[in-house]
């Protein structure tokens, strides 16, 4: 499963080639660190949904108090590279999720809600640069880079 740092859509062989770099940059120095789930919801509205999405934070603690957040760190990041590399800027906030499953007819996924808080923390252990192509099944990923993070 993955979280998305950033999305970059349609991209040319020199920025594949930037982002590859900016994989091995972002995980330079970065170990794996713990993430939680906070909420289970729906979009476009949780009864009736065609994407269910888990949403996660950091759950980085340090002697007690939390770290710097690592998944919105490392998204503003990869944002200004984006940027610096020719892409728009995203005008959304970054917001951490997993997609759990894609519907093609709507469901109502309203119970799921209550789930999040009962779920395991999950562990963060690589930073990878995907492509993606649409395909009758839905997405096919295929990894083009990858930096592994160490335990921490």
């Amino acid at each position: 499963m993955h979280t998305t740092l950033r999305f970059f859509g349609d991209t040319s062989d020199a920025q594949r080639a930037a982002l590859t770099a900016l994989v091995a940059e972002l995980g330079n120095g970065t170990s794996g660190w713990s993430v939680r789930a906070t909420a289970v919801h729906g979009f476009p509205d949780p009864c009736r949904a065609h994407v269910l999405v888990l949403d996660v934070v950091d759950d980085v603690i340090d002697g007690g108090a939390h770290a710097p957040p690592t998944l919105p760190r490392l998204a503003a990041r990869a944002e200004a590279a984006a940027v610096a590399l020719g892409f728009a800027r995203e005008l959304r906030p970054y917001h951490g999720h997993l997609t759990l499953a894609r519907m093609r007819k709507e469901v109502d996924v309203s119970s799921f809600a209550a789930e999040a808080a009962s779920l395991p923390t999950g562990l963060v252990t690589a930073i990878t640069l995907y492509a993606s192509r649409s395909g009758p099944s839905g997405a096919v990923y295929a990894p083009l880079a990858r930096a592994v993070l160490p335990a921490s």
